[in-house]
């Protein structure tokens, strides 16, 4: 018996066994690749795929519900926009985007774990002194569903990794967040 799969564009055939193993009572379960270039693109598919981000879902469904860019549970995030309001911060925008993995990590990934329904977006608000560091934090939720654990924990996050340089002023920068499974996420 073979099986033709196909990972990440790679065919892989899988040949099995009908003979029971040595001591056993049923067919074997083996699943032998059949040529050596066959399980080195096994290997190599399969230490890459814990690592991906998203795998693209069927494009639609019969329900007429919108497809999803990726598995269930899969939740992206993207600075949407951040401007500085008032004071200088120049890097500011480049400074929020530069952080947007650590920020899903710390803040999204537990939600995620807990199965939390996030699709929304967030507006963070951020103060800062004339040394550079977050004075005062705010976050609301404009659109859709952001827990408020993530809320919080993106207000905690800002105020203790974001330092500005405000040219010795102080300033203030609105951002916001775009979180879900449709979101493009910033890479």
């Amino acid at each position: 018996m073979r099986t033709q799969i196909t990972i990440l564009g790679a065919v892989v055939l899988l040949g099995g066994c009908d003979k029971p193993p040595e001591g056993g009572t049923g067919p074997a379960t083996s699943t032998n690749t059949t040529t050596a270039s066959s399980a080195t693109t096994t290997r190599a598919a399969t230490s890459a795929a814990p690592a991906m981000s998203a795998v693209p879902a069927a494009a639609g469904s019969a329900s007429g519900e919108p497809a999803t860019e990726g598995p269930p549970g899969t939740v992206r995030i993207h600075l949407d926009s951040a401007k500085v309001v008032t004071g200088k911060a120049e890097t500011a925008e480049k400074t929020l985007k530069t952080n947007m993995l650590k920020l899903r990590t710390e803040c999204v990934a537990p939600a995620i774990k807990k199965q939390a329904n996030i699709d929304g977006t967030l507006k963070v608000v951020l103060e800062f002194g004339p040394e550079g560091k977050v004075t005062k934090a705010t976050t609301t939720v404009p659109t859709g569903k952001v827990p408020d654990d993530v809320a919080s924990c993106v207000k905690s996050f800002y105020e203790k990794n974001i330092e500005l340089d405000t040219n010795k002023a102080k300033a203030k920068i609105e951002a916001t967040i775009a979180m879900g499974p449709n979101v493009q996420s910033d890479k």
